[in-house]
């Protein structure tokens, strides 16, 4: 009697398909991602003239801030600055860089635009946003999600899987990157918000 498939039956059937998809993946698609992902945001940094970091061999460790956050002594580093970044689920590491981005991350992963710092260190920094209740209201109410325990802001950047899959086949990623985009809009209309951030949080180092 033919034992019925299971789980693990059925990876192994077609294990050599699996580990031809994820060589495509990293091989192929990943590079191609993240060319348009910088292009698109070294551009949108440059319209207005702030610093960035968004080297496409870094493949998703991209940053940019406006250029009233830099340091005082290195005039193409930053105090404070947005990150495009993976927040952790399991602490579980997925196979691709492009699951965590369209919900398929098997650990829970996800990318967030993540206000960051370099200073001040975590428990002042945890005290200021426990006294800043009405400030992150403010930026919930846009979306960002914020955690005074963890000291953490950050917006979500969620693309859709079928879309992306067009892209590459069109090699045309306006359409599936527009989330991207639109948070980092979002970031931008809320500068006022961070710079009142930026100011206690350098009167607190």
């Amino acid at each position: 009697m033919t034992e019925p498939d299971t789980a693990d039956t059925i990876v192994m059937r077609h294990l050599s398909d699996i580990e031809g998809a994820v060589r495509h993946v990293k091989g192929v698609l990943e590079p191609k991602f993240w060319e348009a992902v910088s292009n698109r945001m070294e551009a949108w940094a440059a319209e207005r003239d702030w610093i960035k970091d968004v080297d496409p061999q870094t493949e998703g460790d991209y940053w940019l801030a406006p250029r009233a956050w830099q340091s005082p002594d290195d005039e193409d580093d930053a105090e404070f600055w947005f990150s495009l970044t993976v927040t952790s689920g399991d602490n579980g590491e997925d196979v691709t860089a492009l699951a965590p981005f369209v919900g398929a991350s098997a650990h829970g992963n996800r990318y967030v635009l993540s206000f960051e710092r370099e200073r001040p260190k975590k428990r002042a920094w945890q005290t200021l946003l426990s006294q800043s209740d009405e400030l992150l209201q403010q930026l919930r109410e846009r979306e960002f999600e914020t955690d005074t325990r963890a000291g953490t802001i950050a917006y979500p950047v969620i693309l859709d899987a079928g879309e992306l899959g067009a892209a590459f086949a069109d090699e045309d990623f306006d359409v599936v990157l527009a989330p991207l985009m639109a948070v980092l809009g979002v970031a931008e209309q809320a500068l006022h918000l961070f710079d009142q951030l930026v100011l206690a949080g350098r009167s607190a180092s």
